[in-house]
């Protein structure tokens, strides 16, 4: 992902009714790159949680089929919705609130 791509991907998404923001990390080790959100704490805890995800699933699903691999995770908690996008070398975590309709 280029610097021009990543910057219109993540201006899109913050865009969005309900996103609080945005945290994009490296897929080897999780260093941010890129986030949105007001506190950086929180951004780098999301980056950590983002990373650990990413990691135990890669690891279960090559149990499954050493063919297969994460590319897309949602999440829906009491408060947000994460959801996670990933590829060869970066995690794009979009943090929403949670929609109550």
């Amino acid at each position: 992902m280029d610097q021009t791509t990543l910057e219109h991907t993540v201006r899109t998404l913050t865009q969005k009714d309900g996103v609080e923001g945005v945290v994009v990390c490296k897929r080897s080790n999780g260093d941010i790159i890129r986030y949105t959100l007001a506190d950086p704490a929180l951004a780098r805890r999301y980056a950590a949680l983002a990373h650990a995800l990413t990691c135990s699933l890669s690891t279960q699903l090559s149990v499954l089929d050493p063919d297969d691999a994460t590319e897309f995770v949602n999440i829906t908690t009491r408060k947000h919705q994460l959801i996670l996008s990933t590829d060869e070398d970066y995690l794009l975590l979009t943090v929403a609130t949670r929609d109550e309709h």
